[in-house]
């Protein structure tokens, strides 16, 4: 049964399809002009059709991510209650496991639900670690046939400089997670990534490609450091970037809010409040002849002479038509200069953009309160040192190298997100995102609380820090620290909104019919055994887990309500969606009818579980899918 929104209207002509494809693949798109073989490639989920090349960013390997990208997953996300803070009542959620395989599990249940994606992926510097997209092998074997790791096991730096693909590989693993995050994000949302002058200029062209050129916002400059005299060629590279995409134009990065006080309405015009603007323009008569003409006011015919070295603002026009709606206001006594009536209700932004510049001290105690965020049009905010300091206060030991401030990540969240809005960052590394969110819902400033969603593979740290050998661990601990500690800072309960997280695992498939067999032997084996005992299809040793899977699968997200009806059998549902669930081995047409549910109600059983009558009786009433 398909949801209202995912239905694609037909446009009534070519540029209105040309627009809705526009909105929807902007990737297609090159130039601004639609590039036909583009579109037939992404639809092309095997990456095997040609066409003729045209203007795009290429690396080597690019077919093969792009393949990757539109490649099925077989795993699913398994729920950790007792790993968790708040399990259920934080709208937060901290996925341990590697991030393309988790974005594909959430491509149906979360597209166009998250407002704001933040990302600082490595950087490329030689020594990060590059995530490995092969999962038919352990990571460790991936890592010695990929020259990340000796024979004896002893990890290699993943991508060195000397390596041929040095870029491409970089660009590799990107695409896919890039790609798919586009799909989660609302018409009004935007992504922004941290990146340094490594991969920058590739960066951009990839999001140009993924988003298209005509959705990028902008690229806030954050200096990062105090010079550095190591450095050679007389230039320290002190800074980083964060770079700014949007998904559509409905999305509005709010700055300072302007201020209406000046506008009055002292001739009642029903236009509603107004100011007097300026006429004239900074331009020359050359720079604009067709703006230099003269005016009258056409009670008193007192003619204006144009400035030839500041011309008027309006063509000539436009003019004629401001004064017949009388918004041109002209002196009383024919002297001075006309002005106009600048509406406030045609004001396109309530607020002042925010600069690209985003300044920094090397005191902590001089970065600005959050609660003055919005008092300034360029933000302010710690280096990485201050970041470091925070976290090691928070750990009580150095827990992670470069990290993010927690300061800079809050101030972007809040001036681009509202209550009960999802922030999701699937580079999570230290969880300082989760841990901004939480700083900020401590506040109370919105209505509902922002909510996070971090993703972090559990590889191992370069050496162990303190308890945590890997990534994932130090993610975890923090965001536990970070719920306590926003906690007692604000005087709140542990479980107050918007403190907690619900944790999960990437894990294989309950299903075991749901695999994909690479032999025929191997398929002959998987169907042997269906045939041989049809409940074994189901792995029901953790029911919520199977649940889970099959809530996501529904296009049901993380949060939906869940309510247990019978022994293995639930309801499920989210805003105006239900669908009840069952696991049971024996299924009939009053099993699932006895329930007082909404006629619409999808009802999901497992497929040996109903009779052959029964099952054409369901599928006849009731809208029936089977497992």
């Amino acid at each position: 049964m398909s949801d209202e929104r995912d239905r694609l209207e037909k446009p009534s002509n070519a540029a209105a399809i040309r627009a809705k494809l526009r909105e929807i693949v902007p990737s297609a798109f090159s130039e601004g002009e639609l590039d036909a073989a583009k579109l037939e490639s992404l639809l092309d989920a095997d990456g095997e059709s040609s066409g003729t090349e045209r203007y795009e960013l290429s690396w080597a390997g690019k077919r093969e991510a792009t393949a990757r990208a539109q490649a099925a997953t077989e795993q699913t996300l398994v729920p950790r209650p007792d790993e968790s803070v708040d399990y259920g009542g934080s709208g937060n959620h901290f996925i341990e496991g590697e991030n393309l395989a988790t974005l594909k599990t959430l491509q149906r249940s979360y597209q166009q639900r998250i407002k704001m994606i933040y990302l600082d992926p490595p950087y490329n510097t030689g020594s990060d670690f590059i995530y490995k997209d092969d999962y038919s092998t352990a990571a460790a074997d991936y890592e010695r046939e990929t020259g990340q790791r000796t024979a004896d096991g002893d990890k290699l730096v993943s991508n060195p400089e000397t390596n041929g693909r040095y870029h491409s590989d970089w660009l590799s693993m990107m695409y896919p997670r890039l790609f798919l995050g586009r799909n989660l994000l609302r018409n009004d949302g935007a992504i922004f990534v941290s990146i340094d002058h490594n991969e920058y200029h590739n960066l951009r062209h990839l999001m140009d490609e993924i988003y298209g050129e005509d959705n990028y916002v902008g690229t806030f400059v954050w200096k990062r450091r105090t010079p550095d005299a190591r450095n050679s060629g007389g230039m320290s590279i002190d800074h980083e970037y964060v770079v700014v995409y949007q998904q559509s134009d409905a999305f509005e990065m709010r700055g300072v809010e302007k201020s209406f006080d000046n506008y009055t309405n002292p001739d009642d015009d029903p236009r509603g409040p107004w100011v007097a603007g300026d006429l004239k323009n900074s331009r020359t008569k050359d720079e604009r002849p067709t703006m230099f003409y003269e005016i009258s006011d056409p009670e008193t015919g007192h003619t204006y002479q144009p400035d030839p070295n500041s011309v008027w603002r309006l063509g000539e026009e436009t003019m004629r038509q401001y004064i017949e709606e009388g918004r041109i206001l002209f002196p009383d006594d024919g002297e001075g200069v006309p002005k106009f009536k600048r509406f406030q209700n045609e004001i396109e932004s309530r607020y002042k953009p925010l600069s690209s510049w985003i300044e920094t001290t090397t005191t902590d105690e001089d970065i600005e309160l959050f609660e003055d965020a919005f008092d300034r049009t360029v933000l302010q905010t710690g280096m990485t040192g201050t970041a470091t300091r925070e976290l090691k206060s928070l750990f009580g030991y150095k827990a992670y190298d470069f990290p993010k401030s927690t300061d800079l990540i809050r101030k972007l969240i809040r001036h681009s997100v509202d209550g009960g809005d999802i922030v999701l960052d699937f580079f999570a590394g230290s969880g300082t995102t989760g841990h901004a969110v939480m700083q900020l819902n401590a506040t109370e400033e919105f209505d509902d609380p922002v909510r996070f969603m971090l993703v972090q593979l559990d590889d191992e740290l370069d050496e162990p820090r303190g308890e945590e050998t890997t990534h994932a661990e130090v993610c975890e601990r923090r965001l536990r620290l970070a719920s306590e500690q926003v906690a007692d800072d604000h005087d709140l309960p542990g479980a107050a909104p918007g403190l907690g997280f619900d944790k999960y695992t990437l894990g294989e498939s309950r299903f075991e019919r749901w695999g994909r067999p690479d032999t025929e032997s191997e398929a002959r084996a998987a169907l042997e055994r269906y045939a041989a005992d049809a409940g074994s299809a189901v792995d029901l040793t953790d029911p919520d887990a199977a649940l889970v899977e099959v809530q996501l699968l529904l296009g049901f997200s993380l949060d939906a309500a869940v309510e247990a009806l019978a022994d293995h059998t639930y309801h499920l549902s989210e805003d105006d969606r239900d669908a009840v669930v069952t696991f049971a081995e024996s299924v009939t047409y009053e099993t699932l009818t006895e329930f007082d549910l909404p006629a619409d109600t999808q009802y999901v059983c497992l497929d040996g579980s109903l009779s052959d009558t029964d099952k054409e009786r369901l599928n006849r009433d009731l809208s029936l899918r089977t497992i």
